[in-house]
């Protein structure tokens, strides 16, 4: 069911693979836990349903609910047009009301950001020496996990002095500068701690099977362990989003328009770059009105 699942996502709606993989897991724990409630697609009802999401939201923020809901609306459609489902109950699932732009993105601070940066360029070791051309990828250019984990020895255009990325959420290319720290980092790589192998993916695994790092998590793990190496432990959003935030930050700080920042980050419109203003509190005090004299809050 799942397979069929997939296919159509594919074929029919043209979804990016990270998206099919995310919906079909979906997919996969509602069939588990109504096996689990002697229960079958064909007999699931609106209760049902409740009862799952409860038991899947139990330990989930808002943000993370309303996805999952509205990953679970997709699913539950797909069951109901190929005839796996007798009634649409897409529409009778409710998540949390999140309203536009209510989330605030976790960033640290640039001096944290630095130290991590300096104790791994003394760490000469095959696995310093990778982790540090991922941080300086990371910290340059704010990529996304999804985008280092999916380069390419191809990707890297050394003669051009260009870094291609292709962005996992819309599928889209980008051709970055490669200036001179990431460079240096992904030579100093490349040229002597890369273990030799046919593998065309620019990162490894640090141990034998010497294959691509093959899941997200995976940077997660660098960027948590490097910055807990010197001391900081940050709140809310940790991993490779956490550096993204932070550049975006940066450069908004810096006087990038907000135009150039999106293009950086790879995304389409302005609105996806606008939750990033909501960071800049020194910008935001410089035109903020004075309260009325004898005004309450």
């Amino acid at each position: 069911m799942v397979t069929e699942f997939d296919a159509w996502m594919k074929d029919l709606r043209g979804l990016s693979p990270s998206t099919r993989r995310h919906r079909q897991a979906e997919a996969y724990r509602l069939i588990e836990w109504l096996r689990e409630q002697d229960k079958t697609t064909e007999s699931v009802t609106v209760a049902d349903l409740d009862a799952y999401i409860a038991w899947r939201g139990a330990s989930m923020r808002r943000t993370s609910i309303a996805e999952m809901v509205s990953t679970l609306r997709s699913v539950l459609r797909y069951l109901h047009g190929s005839g796996h489902l007798p009634l649409d109950l897409a529409s009778t699932i409710k998540g949390p009301k999140i309203h536009a732009l209510e989330g605030i993105p976790s960033t640290i601070r640039p001096d944290n950001v630095q130290r991590a940066l300096e104790a791994l360029k003394q760490d000469r070791s095959p696995l310093g020496r990778r982790d540090y051309a991922i941080w300086m990828l990371l910290t340059t250019y704010g990529l996304r996990a999804g985008e280092i984990v999916g380069l390419r020895l191809s990707d890297i255009d050394w003669r051009q002095e260009r870094l291609q990325i292709r962005h996992t959420k819309t599928g889209a290319f980008s051709m970055l500068p490669l200036l001179r720290g990431p460079a240096d980092a992904l030579f100093d790589y490349l040229r002597h701690r890369r273990h030799t192998t046919t593998v065309r993916a620019v990162f490894l695994r640090s141990q034998a099977p010497y294959r691509a790092l093959c899941s997200t998590s995976s940077l997660h793990g660098i960027v948590t362990r490097r910055l807990a190496a010197v001391g900081v432990f940050p709140t809310g959003k940790h991993g490779a989003h956490l550096l993204r935030h932070s550049r975006a930050v940066s450069l908004l700080r810096g006087g990038v328009p907000l135009k150039v920042i999106g293009d950086i980050l790879g995304h389409r419109a302005e609105r996806s770059t606008a939750p990033y203003l909501k960071l800049a509190i020194e910008d935001l005090r410089s035109v903020a009105l004075d309260l009325p004299a004898g005004g309450t809050l």
